[in-house]
């Protein structure tokens, strides 16, 4: 694996009004599915937190273009993308994103969509 592509994310949800654990859970696992098929994804976790009503998700691939790659399965027709957005809403300001410039370069369109804060990671660092 070479550390300098590496591109972690992270994101947190705020559950809609009258939105289950459940319903939460099973567009969480559809998620899951479609990491566990992507070459390049790492890592993908979902963190619940039921008292509040959040979860954070923990993403780690090889390099933008598997990212990319996540991206376009999960927002095709069918993805559980929309159905995400159906049931929880991005908290503003909680989508960040750390790589090398290099493939932060690669996702401009991805981190103006999500309004995304990034972080330059150097391009030498190890995990």
């Amino acid at each position: 694996m070479n550390s300098s592509t590496i591109v972690t994310v992270s994101v947190q949800d705020a559950w809609k009004d009258g939105v289950s654990m459940e319903a939460i859970r099973a567009v969480q696992l559809k998620f899951e599915k479609v990491a566990n098929s992507i070459p390049g994804v790492l890592f993908f976790r979902f963190g619940n937190n039921e008292d509040k009503r959040v979860n954070a998700i923990t993403e780690v691939y090889a390099n933008a273009d598997a990212f990319l790659s996540f991206l376009d399965t999960v927002q095709a027709e069918g993805g559980p993308l929309p159905e995400l957005f159906a049931v929880a809403d991005q908290v503003p300001g909680s989508v960040l994103i750390q790589a090398p410039q290099s493939e932060l370069n690669k996702l401009a369109d991805v981190v103006a969509a999500f309004n995304a804060t990034v972080f330059v990671v150097p391009e030498s660092s190890s995990m």
